[in-house]
């Protein structure tokens, strides 16, 4: 629910068409699905913006980016290059990842791809 007001407070708008005294009844025109896409899934920030407090994800478990927010993240805000650990759920508006975990890097001598090498000053 605060995801959503959240939102709405970023586009100036709400979806909302009826009151309700049903606090659990989704607002904003956005319903979560009931299963999960991926759980524990691991993927790196593509995109952060801590100002507003969300980003993107990229991942191969999905073909679009996952957005997150803040308010589903353990910890320090991610920034871009972070590697994360998270399950995944399908809004109407597209994947969101849910009980994000930052997870450390595995170096390995024998892992051809750069982008899975802790970078210099990093965790």
């Amino acid at each position: 629910m605060d995801l959503l007001r959240h939102r709405a407070s970023h586009t100036g708008h709400s979806n909302d068409t009826a009151d309700t005294d049903d606090s659990s009844a989704p607002t904003g025109g956005q319903q979560l699905n009931d299963e999960f896409v991926a759980r524990d899934d691991v993927g790196v920030v593509d995109h952060s913006n801590p100002e507003d407090g969300y980003g993107f994800i990229s991942t191969s478990e999905v073909t679009d980016d996952v957005f997150f927010h803040v308010s589903n993240v353990a910890g320090r805000f991610p920034t871009e290059d972070d590697l994360l650990q998270y399950d995944i759920r399908e809004t109407d508006r597209g994947y969101e990842a849910v009980d994000i975990e930052h997870k450390k890097r595995a170096e390995s001598v024998t892992d051809p791809f750069a982008s899975t090498r802790t970078r210099w000053g990093g965790n």
